[in-house]
C-alpha cells in the first residue's frame, strides 16, 4: 500500500535495523504525485519488526514494487539522500569523538555502496573505509584498523586512484607497524614512496617519508631513518608549514637523542621555539621544551633544565594534561638530585607520584617511585625499601619488565647497604631471572652488559657472604672452644683456609662458564643482527614483485659505471618497455599483469652477464646496465630480447616490447643524462610502431 512517509524516519529506522539486524532492508521512495513512502522488506518472518515500526507511526509498504524505470530512478535518489544524511551524521559523531557510533554509521554507508560500480561511489566507499579505520585507530583496536585500511586500499585500486593508493599504503604501513609486522610495514611504505615518485603529491610524499623514518627507527636503522625525516623536514620548511616543520624537527631531535648526539638534538628541538606560539600547537612546543630540559639535565645544566621544564609545565597546565605533568615533575626532580638538593628532588618526585595516583596509572606510579627510592638510598633506607617495594608491586602488571628490574635492583642495593646479604642474594637471583626473560624477548646488547654486571655482582656478594659466614663461624668456635689448645685452633684455621681455596676454585669455574655463555649470546646477537641487516639491504635494493634491482640500485650502478669506464666508453644502458601493458591489466586483471612482469624479468635475466645489472625502472619499464659492452653488442642483445619476448607466451597472454639503447660513447655526463638518452631511443621505438629496437642518436 502507498502512503505518505518521512525521510527522517526512514533514515532513523534504516540505520538502526541495518546496524543490528542485517536481515531487514529498507528504502525511501518518492512518487510522481509528490507523496513519499518508506519501503521495508523482511527477509525472514520476524513480524515484530514491522509491528515495532508501526508503533512508531511510520507508514510502511511491505513487498511493494514499481515499474522498472520508475524503480531504478527512485532507488538512485533514495541512495543519494540516505548516504548524504548518514555521512553528515557519521562525521559529526567522528568529530565529537564518539567513535563507536561513528563506526556503526559509516558501516551503514559502506553496505549501501559495496555493490556500486560508479567511480564516484567507489571513491566515497574508499573514504568511508578510511574513516572506519581511523575510528578503530583512536579506539586502539589495531587488527580492525589494519583490516579497514586494506579495504580502503583495495577500493582505491579498483579505480586506480594513485594519490589515495599512495596515502593509504602509508597509513596501512603504520597500522602494520603497530601490529609488529615490521617487514610488511616497510614494504608498504616503500611502495607508497614509489608511487609518490610518479605523482604530484608532495605533502603525501613528506608524510610517507615520516612513516618510513618511524619504521626504520623501530628496527634501529637510525641513520636511514634520519635521511627520510630530513626529506620531510625540507618539504615542510620549503612550504613554510610551521606545524609540519616543528613536528618533524622534534622527531629528528628525538633520533639524535637516540644516537647520543645531544648538541644536534638541541638544535632541532629549538626549531619549535623559533616560531610564534600562535603558529604551533601548544603540545608541540611543550614537547620541545620538555626534551630540552632532559638534555640539559644530562649536560648538568640544572638551572637551565628547570627553566625549560617550568615553561613546559605552564603549557601542560593550560592543556589540562596531567600525564605530561608527571614527566615534567620527574625532570625537575632529576635536576635537583643532580645538585644534591635531595629535599627538593623528593618534593617533585612526590608531586609526580600524586598525579599518577589521581590518574590511577601504574606506569606513572612506577616512574615516580623508582627515583624516590634512589634518593632515599642516601637518606633513609626504610623509606627507600618502601618505595622500591611499592614500585615492584605496581610494575608486575606492566608489560615493560625494565621497571620491575629497576625495582629489584633497588631492593638489592637497600639490603646490601643494611648488611642483609641473604635477602640481597634472593633479590639478585630474581634480578638475574628477570634479566634473562628480558634478554629472550629483546636481544639488546645493553641488556647483555647489564646481565654481565648482575652476574658479577652476584658472584661478589656470594664471596662476601662466605667471608661473613666464615667470620661468624670463627667467633662461634672461639666462644664454644676457648679452652681448646692452640694447636687444635691452628688446625681448624688451616681447614678453613682449604675450604676458602675450594670455594675460590668453584667461583673461578663459574666465572669462566658465565663468560663463555655471554660470549655465545653476543655472537648469536651479532649473527641475528647481520642477517637482519642483509635482509633490509635486500629489501632496500630490490623490487618485491620481480626480484629485480630497484630504481635506487640502478642509479648506484650507473654511478659505478661512470666511475669505472670514463675513458673507454665501454658501457651501455638498455631500457625496455612492455607494449600496451595497461590493456593487459584491464583485460586480464592485475594478478595476470603481475605474472607477466615476473615472466618478463625472467626472460631479461637470462640475457645478461653476471657483472651486469637488471632493474625495474618503474611500472612496466626495465633497464639493463651492460658493463664492458659496445653499442653493437648491446643492440644484438636487445634484438635477441625483443625476439624472445615476441615468441614467448606469458601464461595466458602474448606480448611485445619496445627497446631503447644508448652507450657511454654518446658522451653522457651523468646517470640522469644517460637514462634520458635511452628513454629518447625508447620513445622513438614506441612512436614508430613498437616491438622494435632503436639506438640513441644526437639527431
Amino acid at each position: 500500500m502507498h502512503k505518505k512517509g518521512s525521510v527522517r524516519n526512514y533514515l532513523l529506522i534504516h540505520c538502526m535495523l541495518r546496524e543490528h539486524y542485517p536481515i531487514v532492508s529498507a528504502r525511501y521512495i518518492q512518487l510522481d504525485n509528490g507523496s513519499d513512502i518508506v519501503s521495508v522488506r523482511l527477509v525472514s518472518n520476524r513480524f515484530f519488526f514491522l509491528i515495532f515500526m508501526l508503533l512508531l507511526g511510520v507508514p510502511l509498504e511491505v513487498g511493494a514494487s514499481l515499474p522498472a524505470p520508475e524503480k531504478q530512478r527512485n532507488t538512485t535518489y533514495s541512495n543519494a539522500v540516505s548516504i548524504e544524511s548518514l555521512r553528515e551524521r557519521a562525521l559529526a559523531l567522528y568529530k565529537k569523538g564518539d567513535y563507536k557510533q561513528a563506526i556503526s554509521t559509516f558501516l551503514a554507508i559502506s553496505k549501501i555502496l559495496e555493490d556500486q560500480a560508479q567511480e564516484a561511489d567507489l571513491s566515497t566507499l574508499g573514504r568511508t573505509y578510511t574513516y572506519i579505520a581511523q575510528s578503530y585507530k583512536r579506539l586502539k583496536l589495531r587488527e580492525e584498523t589494519a583490516a579497514f585500511y586494506r579495504k580502503a586500499l583495495a577500493t582505491y585500486k579498483r579505480i586506480d586512484s594513485k594519490r589515495n593508493i599512495a596515502r593509504t599504503l602509508n597509513t596501512l604501513a603504520e597500522a602494520e607497524r603497530y601490529l609488529g609486522n615490521l617487514d610488511t610495514s616497510l614494504n608498504l611504505v616503500m611502495e607508497s614512496l614509489r608511487i609518490h615518485g610518479t605523482i604530484d603529491d608532495e605533502e603525501g610524499k613528506a608524510k610517507a617519508h615520516m612513516g618510513a623514518s618511524i619504521i626504520l627507527r623501530h628496527i634501529e636503522n637510525y641513520e636511514l631513518s634520519l635521511e627520510h625525516l630530513k626529506l620531510a623536514y625540507a618539504y615542510f620548511k620549503r612550504e613554510n608549514n610551521a606545524v609540519g616543520t616543528a613536528k618533524t624537527a622534534n622527531e629528528i631531535a628525538h633520533l639524535y637523542g637516540r644516537l647520543a648526539s645531544f648538541e644536534e638534538a638541541k638544535s632541532f628541538y629549538e626549531v619549535a621555539l623559533q616560531y610564534p606560539a600562535d603558529q604551533l600547537p601548544p603540545a608541540t612546543i611543550a614537547t620541545a621544551l620538555r626534551e630540552l630540559a632532559e638534555i640539559e639535565v644530562i649536560a648538568s645544566n640544572f638551572q637551565k633544565a628547570r627553566s625549560y621544564a617550568k615553561r613546559a609545565m605552564a603549557i601542560y597546565e593550560t592543556l589540562n594534561a596531567p600525564e605530561k605533568k608527571t614527566a615534567v615533575f620527574r625532570i625537575i626532580g632529576d635536576s635537583y638530585q643532580g645538585e644534591d638538593n635531595l629535599n627538593q628532588a623528593i618534593y617533585n618526585y612526590q608531586a609526580s607520584l600524586d598525579i599518577a595516583n589521581q590518574l590511577d596509572n601504574d606506569l606513572f606510579r612506577v616512574k615516580a617511585l623508582l627515583p624516590v627510592g634512589n634518593v632515599y638510598l642516601k637518606q633513609d633506607l626504610v623509606k627507600s625499601e618502601r618505595a622500591f617495594k611499592t614500585a615492584l608491586t605496581f610494575s608486575k602488571d606492566l608489560k615493560n619488565k625494565t621497571y620491575r628490574l629497576a625495582a629489584l635492583k633497588g631492593l638489592r642495593e637497600v639490603y646490601t647497604a643494611t648488611g642483609q646479604f641473604q635477602d640481597a642474594l634472593e633479590f639478585a637471583e630474581k634480578e638475574l631471572a628477570l634479566t634473562e626473560q628480558i634478554q629472550s624477548e629483546n636481544s639488546d646488547k645493553l641488556l647483555e652488559i647489564a646481565k654481565a654486571k648482575l652476574l658479577s655482582f652476584k658472584l661478589e656478594n656470594e664471596v662476601e657472604a662466605l667471608k661473613e659466614q666464615t667470620r661468624l663461624d670463627e667467633l662461634e668456635i672461639a666462644r664454644k672452644n676457648n679452652e681448646i689448645e692452640i694447636s687444635r685452633k691452628e688446625q681448624q684455621i688451616a681447614n678453613l683456609q682449604l675450604s676458602k681455596e675450594r670455594y675460590a676454585k668453584i667461583m673461578l669455574s663459574l666465572i669462566v662458564i658465565v663468560l663463555v655463555t655471554i660470549a655465545l649470546a653476543l655472537y648469536r646477537s651479532y649473527v641475528t643482527s647481520r642477517r637482519k641487516n642483509e635482509k633490509l639491504h635486500y629489501l632496500a635494493t630490490h623490487d618485491s614483485l620481480t626480484e629485480c634491482f630497484n630504481r635506487r640500485y640502478l642509479f648506484d650502478s650507473l654511478r659505478s659505471l661512470f666511475a669505472q669506464a670514463p675513458a673507454s666508453h665501454s658501457g651501455c644502458l638498455v631500457m625496455i618497455d612492455i607494449d600496451h601493458f595497461k590493456k593487459i591489466n584491464d583485460d586480464f586483471g592485475h594478478n595476470v599483469g603481475d605474472d607477466a612482469l615476473r615472466g618478463v624479468a625472467h626472460v631479461l635475466r637470462q640475457n645478461i652477464s653476471d657483472g651486469d645489472v637488471l632493474a625495474r625502472f618503474g611500472g612496466e619499464e626495465f633497464c639493463m646496465v651492460l658493463h664492458n659492452t659496445s653499442l653493437e653488442d648491446a643492440m644484438a642483445v636487445s634484438e635477441k630480447v625483443r625476439a624472445q619476448m615476441e615468441n614467448h607466451t606469458f601464461g595466458k597472454i602474448k606480448l611485445t616490447c619496445s627497446i631503447g639503447v644508448t652507450s657511454l660513447a654518446f658522451g653522457a655526463s651523468s646517470p640522469t643524462e644517460l637514462i634520458e638518452q635511452a628513454d629518447k631511443a625508447l620513445f622513438f621505438s614506441k612512436a614508430n610502431g613498437r616491438n622494435q629496437v632503436n639506438a640513441y642518436s644526437a639527431t
